[in-house]
């Protein structure tokens, strides 16, 4: 498949990843094969902190002045050379705390945990909430696979409530969910966050489960 398929394609899931977040992504979907191909054409190779042809910016559509800055790289990405562009792009107010950032990548990455570590520390100093994804990993909503289940990040006020419900005085207690869990990277699991999962049985019908991610 071409870049430019996968590129076409993977536009449809990401606005399903972004309508199921909470985001506002009308201003970039009507775009054809061929504008997209303009697009790609005239992007810059190196990493660039001003809004590139293919990048987007989506508005949250409840929460004031919070945004998803969705940008493309089409050159190999590296641990420190991530960091380096994701500090202009603090230092440019291109992203802000509260914000969310998606980093879509043209190769795979085969060890995303040194990219985990730093985005975690971008969250935690920045508040930034960043992720990054292989266009390869995109061609296909995951979530609509039959054998995925349900999930919902639950609230800070419902997460409070099923503590105390099931007395839980430690959240390392409930059963573990990866950030690199395909289905929770789409929803955008991070750090800290509960995840409600309900599962269909032919025998007991629907039954809730909950993880956390560390």
């Amino acid at each position: 498949m071409s870049f430019l398929n996968k590129l076409t394609q993977s536009r449809k899931t990401i606005f399903e990843m972004m309508e199921l977040r909470g985001f506002s992504y009308d201003k970039y979907k009507e775009y054809t094969s061929v504008e997209l191909d303009i697009m790609l054409k005239n992007m810059n190779s190196k990493l660039n902190y001003e809004t590139m042809p293919l990048d987007m910016i989506c508005d949250h559509t409840d929460i004031d002045d919070k945004k998803c800055v969705i940008k493309y790289v089409l050159s190999r990405v590296r641990v420190s050379n991530l960091k380096n562009f994701i500090g202009d792009l603090i230092e440019y107010d291109m992203v802000k705390p509260n914000d969310d950032l998606i980093f879509i990548v043209k190769d795979k990455i085969n060890n995303l945990e040194p990219f985990y570590s730093l985005f975690d520390a971008f969250l935690e100093t920045n508040k930034i909430f960043i992720q990054v994804f292989s266009i390869d990993n995109l061609i296909r909503n995951i979530t609509t696979h039959d054998l995925v289940p349900d999930m919902r990040i639950v609230s800070q006020q419902e997460k409070d409530d099923i503590q105390e419900k099931y007395d839980i005085d430690n959240m390392n207690n409930i059963a573990i969910i990866l950030k690199s869990d395909p289905a929770a990277m789409f929803y955008g699991v991070k750090s800290g966050d509960l995840v409600e999962i309900t599962r269909t049985s032919d025998t007991s019908g629907k039954y809730v489960t909950y993880r956390y991610c560390e």
